[in-house]
């Protein structure tokens, strides 16, 4: 909770721990990863998969109002076969 906040021009060096995306004061993710700034990379290129882009795939779901999960093959799976 120390340390200060990274953005795209996040440093180089690697950094571990828990991220937060927040707009305003709600905040709409949170995620861990060993390497912060290239998990941030990973979220923001526009061809990542849907593994790699999980904050995106999050907003898609509320967008279009599927929000249960589904743990089954098949278009409504994360991997949409």
């Amino acid at each position: 909770m120390a340390m200060e906040p990274i953005s795209g021009a996040a440093p180089k060096d690697r950094v571990n721990g828990i991220y937060l995306f927040s707009e305003g004061d709600r905040h709409l993710y949170v995620g861990r990863a060993k390497n912060i700034t290239n998990r941030y990379d990973w979220h923001c290129i526009p061809a990542s998969d849907h593994n790699r882009a999980s904050f995106a795939f999050k907003l898609a779901r509320e967008a279009t109002g599927n929000l249960k999960p589904s743990y089954q093959k098949g278009e409504k799976s994360r991997a949409g076969d």
